[in-house]
């Protein structure tokens, strides 16, 4: 699984130990925001590799960064 973690422009003004309780809490979280992805298509037969479209990202809740 590939992740992409986008900084919002609130996050230049942040500290470093701000940053990383929120990469702690994203980490923690993980388990379940993959299983709110919608399940991949199932790959045509014959096929020998899956595509997987993307997806729209997934952002924390304002409640939680504070």
């Amino acid at each position: 699984m590939d992740a992409v973690i986008r900084a919002l422009p609130t996050a230049y003004d942040a500290t470093f130990d701000r940053l990383a309780l929120d990469m702690a809490r994203v980490v923690r979280e993980l388990p379940r925001l993959v299983r709110q992805l919608p399940s991949p298509a199932p790959a045509p037969s014959g096929a020998s590799s899956t595509v997987v479209p993307p997806t729209e990202p997934i952002e924390a809740r304002e409640e939680d960064s504070r």
